[in-house]
């Protein structure tokens, strides 16, 4: 698993280098970290075996994307 980690940890951090984004990638994962430590649901969700990788990934993206503007 930490070799998995390691390689999305490596392709994130070049990828925010490559553009120019590394202040605003910290920040992101800053928040996320503080959200996944304050909230015992999204703990659940991410480390419980009930919910698959599929389940997880689409409630990541869901939860990344903006919220929308009225």
């Amino acid at each position: 698993m930490q070799e998995i980690a390691n390689v999305y940890a490596r392709a994130l951090f070049e990828a925010a280098r490559d553009k120019d984004a590394l202040d605003t990638a910290h920040e992101q994962l800053a928040q996320f970290a503080d959200a996944l430590a304050d909230s015992q649901d999204l703990q659940v969700f991410f480390y419980s075996p009930y919910f698959s990788v599929d389940e997880q990934k689409q409630g990541l993206g869901a939860g990344a994307e903006p919220a929308p503007t009225h």
